[in-house]
Formats: structure tokens, sequence, C-alpha cells
């Protein structure tokens, strides 16, 4: 029954995304947006012709990866707030800051360093 619902509401034109929220707000039990993908694109694997429906006749979707960030931890940091005393008040010569800008898919990178005394690069 539920497949039957789903087949009728894409041919009303409708997107997996509105079939799932249509019955959430009419109260009918019905599954996610991505099982109906799921079920739409097993269908086609089998000859079926329901991706016709969508409004979009686009491929399946990748699945997102989690983006591991275990290997972006830097050991042994210490916060700005424990650093001396004397570096804040600019005082001595040699003192040195540091920045790091990581480029999209860590391509790139950009590393800054400027004196604290005179603030030069």
């Amino acid at each position: 029954m539920m497949e039957q619902q789903i087949v009728q509401y894409l041919r009303d034109g409708l997107s997996p995304e509105q079939i799932a929220g249509r019955c959430q707000r009419e109260g009918i039990d019905m599954i996610s947006a991505t099982s109906i993908y799921k079920y739409i694109y097993d269908d086609r694997k089998k000859g079926g012709e329901l991706y016709k429906y969508l409004p979009r006749q686009h491929p399946k979707q990748r699945k997102r990866v989690k983006q591991n960030t275990d290997n972006e931890a830097i050991t042994d940091k210490i916060n700005i707030s424990q650093r001396p005393e004397i570096v804040a008040q600019r005082s001595r010569i040699g003192d040195v800051e540091g920045d790091t800008i990581i480029g999209k898919q860590h391509k790139q990178a950009i590393v800054t360093f400027s004196r604290k005394k005179n603030r030069l690069c």
C-alpha cells in the first residue's frame, strides 16, 4: 500500500522530499525521503521507470563521507591565555606570532609569522 502511495504521488509530480513532508503533515505513516529515493533507484535497477517521475532525472546522489578531524588535532597545544606576560608587553625582540590557513581539501596552505615587537612580517 505504501508503494502505491509513493507511485501515485510521484505521478502527481511530487518529489520524494515533498512526499515525505506531506505524509508527515497529514499523519500518514511514511518512510523518509532518502528511503523513497532508494526505492525509486532499486526499481530502476529492476527495469522500472519510477525515476522518470522525478522532477529532475538525476543520477543517484553519492553518500556524504564524514570528514576525519582526528588528523587535524595539534598535539601539545597551549592556549594563548597561557603565554608569558612579557610577550604581551612587546618589550623584547625575538618574540614571533604565527598563523596558518589550510586550503580546500588540504591542497594549499598559507603560513604567516609576525614579530610581536614591531609587527613586521
